[in-house]
């Protein structure tokens, strides 16, 4: 699509920590399948020790190029808790700047991959530079970066505690009347199901619609969609259905597979 054209739908993919553009180019596809524009970020380590407000200028450039397709319809796709810190940063600029009220006017559903994780601690940028796909002089570099890190937040816990400490606080706060849909599995490793589940249940108990979709012990973390392709794609179809369902419902409508809006 042309730069700058109008896009009636549009995808905001944030990727998990550590994560490639070319390693989003699969979900950029799906979306572009269901009928939105799909625009993506990855999230580099380093990302991941930026003070929240310090991350705000790269989500209002996010925003400002989303708003420029001036979409009537936004969705966020969102990979763990390293696109949940983005995702915390975006939503903070769109909920706050004038700016993106028509965005946030647009904003329809937010869907959530493996995350999040309800027990953060420091010591996952070992483990995350660790789990790196770079080559091995990269991994041996961020180890050594994550080691550095770890050591100053260690240092200055009794003082200021767990720098991540806001993240989930921070999560549960946001506005509820989204719909929201969480893919998550058994088999996930890194972040376990019953995380997941708890968080669903406050969320829920704030007043948030959500639907869950557990892909059991074959699957993994940030990985449904390559094992389980069309069990994934279609638990996003029946959850935008459902959510555009929702919204026309005072207006006596429905909508059909293909997303068209039809009278009983």
């Amino acid at each position: 699509r042309p730069s700058g054209m109008a896009a009636e739908r549009v995808a905001l993919i944030l990727g998990w920590t550590d994560s490639k553009p070319y390693h989003l180019r699969r979900y950029e596809r799906m979306w572009k399948g269901l009928g939105y524009t799909p625009v993506s970020r990855a999230t580099p380590l380093h990302e991941l020790c930026i003070p929240e407000r310090q991350g705000f200028p790269i989500a209002r450039e996010l925003l400002r190029k989303i708003a420029s397709l001036e979409p009537t319809e936004l969705v966020m796709h969102v990979f763990s808790n390293g696109g949940g810190f983005n995702y915390l940063q975006v939503r903070a600029v769109l909920e706050e700047d004038e700016e993106f009220a028509r965005l946030r006017r647009a904003l329809k559903g937010l869907v959530f991959d493996s995350m999040p994780s309800l027990r953060l601690h420091p010591i996952a940028l070992v483990m995350l530079s660790h789990l790196s796909d770079e080559s091995s002089s990269t991994k041996i570099m961020n180890l050594l970066w994550a080691l550095r890190k770890n050591a100053q937040y260690l240092v200055q816990w009794p003082v200021l505690g767990n720098p991540w400490g806001f993240y989930v606080p921070s999560l549960l706060e946001l506005p509820v009347h989204v719909p929201e849909l969480f893919l998550f599995a058994d088999g996930d490793a890194l972040i376990p199901a019953d995380n997941v589940e708890e968080f669903v249940e406050r969320r829920r108990s704030r007043g948030a619609h959500c639907t869950t979709r557990n892909f059991g012990k074959n699957s993994a973390h940030v990985s449904h969609h390559k094992l389980h392709r069309r069990a994934y794609e279609e638990a996003i179809s029946s959850f935008l259905r459902s959510s555009a369902n929702r919204r026309h419902r005072d207006l006596g409508g429905v909508v059909n597979g293909a997303g068209i809006r039809s009278r009983l």
